[in-house]
Protein backbone atom coordinates (compact mmCIF):
# COMPACT_ATOMS: atom_id res chain seq x y z
CA UNK A 1 0.00 0.00 0.00
CA UNK A 2 3.24 1.90 0.88
CA UNK A 3 3.80 1.94 -3.10
CA UNK A 4 0.15 3.36 -3.95
CA UNK A 5 0.74 6.46 -1.52
CA UNK A 6 4.11 7.24 -3.16
CA UNK A 7 2.75 7.11 -6.53
CA UNK A 8 -0.01 8.84 -5.42
CA UNK A 9 1.82 12.03 -3.78
CA UNK A 10 4.16 12.06 -6.79
CA UNK A 11 1.17 12.24 -9.11
CA UNK A 12 0.12 15.24 -6.78
CA UNK A 13 3.38 16.67 -7.57
CA UNK A 14 3.33 15.96 -10.79
CA UNK A 15 0.58 17.58 -11.38
CA UNK A 16 1.49 20.84 -9.81
CA UNK A 17 4.65 21.00 -12.14
CA UNK A 18 2.31 20.32 -14.84
CA UNK A 19 0.02 23.19 -14.34
CA UNK A 20 2.65 25.44 -13.80
CA UNK A 21 4.45 24.90 -16.75
CA UNK A 22 1.29 24.77 -19.08
CA UNK A 23 0.07 27.95 -17.37
CA UNK A 24 3.10 30.04 -16.63
CA UNK A 25 3.14 32.89 -19.10
CA UNK A 26 -0.34 33.43 -18.74
CA UNK A 27 -0.01 32.75 -15.01
CA UNK A 28 2.79 35.24 -14.60
CA UNK A 29 1.13 38.16 -16.54
CA UNK A 30 -1.65 37.65 -14.69
CA UNK A 31 -0.02 37.19 -11.18
CA UNK A 32 2.00 40.55 -11.96
CA UNK A 33 -1.26 42.63 -12.40
CA UNK A 34 -2.17 41.06 -8.84
CA UNK A 35 -1.90 42.51 -5.59
CA UNK A 36 0.17 39.88 -3.15
CA UNK A 37 -3.11 38.89 -1.59
CA UNK A 38 -4.69 38.11 -5.27
CA UNK A 39 -1.92 36.22 -6.06
CA UNK A 40 -2.18 33.68 -3.47
CA UNK A 41 -5.56 33.83 -3.77
CA UNK A 42 -4.85 32.36 -7.23
CA UNK A 43 -2.09 29.92 -6.32
CA UNK A 44 -4.88 28.69 -4.07
CA UNK A 45 -7.38 28.02 -6.61
CA UNK A 46 -4.69 26.45 -8.70
CA UNK A 47 -4.17 23.89 -5.61
CA UNK A 48 -7.78 23.18 -5.48
CA UNK A 49 -7.93 22.35 -9.02
CA UNK A 50 -5.18 20.16 -8.61
CA UNK A 51 -6.55 18.56 -5.17
CA UNK A 52 -9.94 17.97 -6.90
CA UNK A 53 -8.73 16.94 -9.92
CA UNK A 54 -7.18 14.31 -8.24
CA UNK A 55 -9.90 13.12 -6.22
CA UNK A 56 -11.87 13.02 -9.41
CA UNK A 57 -9.02 10.90 -11.15
CA UNK A 58 -9.25 8.58 -8.21
CA UNK A 59 -12.53 7.84 -7.78
CA UNK A 60 -12.80 7.70 -12.31
CA UNK A 61 -9.83 5.56 -12.87
CA UNK A 62 -12.19 2.11 -12.83
CA UNK A 63 -13.92 3.83 -15.75
CA UNK A 64 -10.82 2.36 -18.34
CA UNK A 65 -11.62 -0.85 -16.91
CA UNK A 66 -14.94 -0.48 -17.67
CA UNK A 67 -16.23 -0.57 -14.18
CA UNK A 68 -19.64 0.91 -13.73
CA UNK A 69 -20.21 3.67 -11.01
CA UNK A 70 -23.60 4.58 -8.95
CA UNK A 71 -25.93 7.15 -9.90
CA UNK A 72 -24.33 8.81 -6.71
CA UNK A 73 -20.84 9.12 -8.12
CA UNK A 74 -22.02 10.42 -11.19
CA UNK A 75 -24.28 12.74 -9.71
CA UNK A 76 -21.58 14.13 -7.01
CA UNK A 77 -19.24 14.98 -9.78
CA UNK A 78 -22.12 16.99 -12.50
CA UNK A 79 -23.39 19.08 -9.19
CA UNK A 80 -20.24 20.10 -8.54
CA UNK A 81 -19.12 21.06 -12.07
CA UNK A 82 -22.47 22.86 -12.07
CA UNK A 83 -21.54 24.98 -9.32
CA UNK A 84 -18.09 26.01 -11.22
CA UNK A 85 -16.98 28.41 -14.15
CA UNK A 86 -16.57 26.46 -17.92
CA UNK A 87 -12.75 28.00 -17.24
CA UNK A 88 -12.72 26.33 -13.89
CA UNK A 89 -14.44 22.77 -15.08
CA UNK A 90 -11.83 22.98 -18.30
CA UNK A 91 -8.65 23.35 -16.16
CA UNK A 92 -10.06 20.34 -13.68
CA UNK A 93 -10.65 18.05 -16.95
CA UNK A 94 -7.16 19.07 -18.00
CA UNK A 95 -5.30 18.03 -14.81
CA UNK A 96 -7.13 14.56 -14.45
CA UNK A 97 -6.62 14.03 -17.51
CA UNK A 98 -2.57 14.53 -17.45
CA UNK A 99 -3.06 12.20 -14.20
CA UNK A 100 -4.14 9.64 -17.05
CA UNK A 101 -1.53 9.87 -19.10
CA UNK A 102 0.80 10.00 -16.10
CA UNK A 103 -0.47 6.48 -15.01
CA UNK A 104 -0.97 4.87 -18.71
CA UNK A 105 1.67 6.29 -21.08
CA UNK A 106 4.43 6.26 -18.65
CA UNK A 107 6.97 4.35 -16.57
CA UNK A 108 6.77 6.11 -13.34
CA UNK A 109 4.71 4.22 -11.46
CA UNK A 110 6.77 1.14 -12.22
CA UNK A 111 9.87 3.14 -11.67
CA UNK A 112 9.11 5.26 -8.39
CA UNK A 113 7.16 2.01 -7.14
CA UNK A 114 8.22 -1.13 -5.41
CA UNK A 115 8.23 -3.00 -8.16
CA UNK A 116 10.99 -0.73 -10.04
CA UNK A 117 12.94 -0.93 -6.89
CA UNK A 118 12.69 -5.19 -7.38
CA UNK A 119 13.96 -4.52 -10.83
CA UNK A 120 16.37 -2.58 -10.06
CA UNK A 121 17.71 -4.30 -7.70
CA UNK A 122 17.84 -7.70 -9.53
CA UNK A 123 19.49 -6.04 -12.63
CA UNK A 124 22.27 -4.75 -10.08
CA UNK A 125 22.27 -7.95 -8.49
CA UNK A 126 22.78 -10.28 -11.79
CA UNK A 127 25.63 -7.85 -13.53
CA UNK A 128 27.51 -8.20 -9.84
CA UNK A 129 27.21 -12.02 -10.30
CA UNK A 130 27.55 -12.15 -13.93
CA UNK A 131 30.75 -10.08 -13.14
CA UNK A 132 32.03 -12.62 -10.01
CA UNK A 133 31.66 -15.45 -12.55
CA UNK A 134 33.19 -14.43 -15.23
CA UNK A 135 36.16 -13.39 -12.90
CA UNK A 136 36.91 -16.65 -11.41
CA UNK A 137 35.75 -18.63 -14.62
CA UNK A 138 38.66 -20.49 -16.36
CA UNK A 139 39.44 -18.28 -19.19
CA UNK A 140 41.97 -20.41 -21.19
CA UNK A 141 39.94 -21.48 -24.38
CA UNK A 142 39.35 -18.03 -25.02
CA UNK A 143 41.59 -15.07 -26.52
CA UNK A 144 42.63 -12.56 -24.38
CA UNK A 145 40.80 -9.80 -26.58
CA UNK A 146 37.49 -11.53 -26.25
CA UNK A 147 38.11 -11.38 -22.21
CA UNK A 148 39.29 -8.06 -22.63
CA UNK A 149 35.65 -7.24 -24.00
CA UNK A 150 33.54 -9.30 -22.21
CA UNK A 151 35.05 -7.62 -18.72
CA UNK A 152 34.58 -3.94 -20.71
CA UNK A 153 30.68 -4.91 -21.12
CA UNK A 154 30.64 -5.93 -17.65
CA UNK A 155 31.79 -3.49 -15.95
CA UNK A 156 29.63 -0.91 -18.36
CA UNK A 157 26.56 -2.82 -17.35
CA UNK A 158 27.96 -2.25 -13.96
CA UNK A 159 28.27 1.63 -14.56
CA UNK A 160 25.12 1.89 -16.30
CA UNK A 161 22.99 0.47 -13.41
CA UNK A 162 24.46 2.65 -10.69
CA UNK A 163 24.56 5.76 -12.51
CA UNK A 164 20.52 4.80 -13.22
CA UNK A 165 20.39 4.34 -8.95
CA UNK A 166 21.95 8.02 -8.76
CA UNK A 167 19.92 9.68 -10.99
CA UNK A 168 16.93 8.15 -9.22
CA UNK A 169 17.99 9.24 -6.00
CA UNK A 170 19.28 12.90 -6.95
CA UNK A 171 16.88 13.32 -9.15
CA UNK A 172 13.88 16.16 -8.64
Amino acid sequence: MSALSAISAFSVMFALSVISALSAVSALSAISALSAVSALSAISALTAVVQYAYQSFQTFKGLVVDLVFSRKEWNQSRDFLLNRTAKYAFKMVEVELNFFYEVLFTKLPVVYGYFGDLCRLFSLATVCLAIDLFTFKNKSNFRSADVTVTHYLLYSALALDMSAICMLVFSD
